[in-house]
């Protein structure tokens, strides 16, 4: 019974922070903020060279490698690198 119990609360959770992640992107602005401008021009990089030397050499901006252009790569036919659609992607609320 117990186990039930803390099941229950696990998966209540859950399902308030998807939804409280839900909700704060769709309130999130429908532009780039901080630094995901740059993350937007390494993606056009990343669309032009693909996964190369020459784009690991010339992303700039961003201190992280190349995971974040792969994943919106994946998902460019939903999002098309729009806000805040890519904002559902990352799960990144922009609402500081």
């Amino acid at each position: 019974m117990v186990e039930r119990k803390a099941y229950f609360s696990i998966v209540t959770i859950g399902i308030i922070t998807l939804i409280s992640l839900s909700v704060l992107i769709l309130l999130s602005p429908t532009r780039p903020v901080y630094d995901e401008i740059q993350f937007i021009a390494n993606n056009t990089l990343f669309d032009e060279l693909g996964l190369s030397k020459r784009f690991l050499v010339e992303m700039e901006g961003q201190s992280p490698g190349p995971l974040y252009q792969i994943i919106h790569y994946i998902f460019k036919p939903l999002t098309r690198y729009a806000f805040p659609q890519t904002d559902c992607v990352a799960l990144d609320p922009d609402w500081v």
